[in-house]
């Protein structure tokens, strides 16, 4: 699996997808992904098995419990398993539901 087939994944969510931002911001709820880092499995002195790790941001005006399904059912029929957190960003007065996964390429 590589970038565009998250992209590809996260649309079945049915919401608006973008990597790392929108040039303009759609109505929310919407979806950002953005390459974290990687943690690739090492053997024989090379990157045996490459797995990135992408955040998956699920941004809403009010904790939306369906949408968090819609990303979460995404995520499960890609064959991936995530974390997850929460926070209340002031500044933008929306909650940002942060998933973390891991992608083996």
């Amino acid at each position: 699996m590589n970038a565009e087939d998250l992209y590809t994944g996260l649309t079945a969510a049915g919401y608006p997808v973008a990597y790392r931002a929108f040039k303009t911001a759609p109505a929310l709820p919407y979806i950002c992904y953005l390459f974290v880092t990687d943690d690739d499995f090492h053997a024989d002195d090379a990157n045996y098995q490459r797995i990135d790790e992408y955040a998956v941001e699920l941004y809403s005006k009010v904790k939306d419990e369906a949408a968090e399904a819609a990303v979460e059912s995404a995520l499960a029929s890609m064959g991936l398993t995530w974390s997850k957190s929460e926070v209340f960003i002031d500044s933008e007065d929306m909650y940002e539901v942060l998933y973390t996964v891991s992608v083996v390429r």
